[in-house]
C-alpha cells in the first residue's frame, strides 16, 4: 500500500484532535494552517507530551519550533 506522508499526518492529526475534544468534553476549533487550536490554550497543551530531559524537539528536528 502506498500512502503519502502528508495524508498520514492529516489523518493522525484528526484522530488526536478528536481525542483531545473527548478528553476536554467540549467542542474545540482547529486551525489546520497553523496546526493549533483557536483561542484555546488548554487544548493546545494537550497537543504534545512532556519529553524526558534527555530529549527535546530541537534535538530531533533542528530549527523546528513547537
Amino acid at each position: 500500500t502506498i500512502y503519502l506522508p502528508e495524508s498520514g499526518h492529516r489523518t493522525s492529526s484528526l484522530l488526536h484532535i478528536g481525542n483531545i475534544a473527548l478528553k476536554l468534553n467540549r467542542k474545540i476549533i482547529w486551525d489546520p494552517l497553523n496546526e493549533r487550536f483557536i483561542n484555546d490554550p488548554e487544548a493546545d497543551k494537550l497537543r504534545k507530551k512532556e519529553m524526558r530531559k534527555k530529549w527535546s524537539y530541537s534535538k530531533i528536528c533542528p530549527g523546528y519550533e513547537y
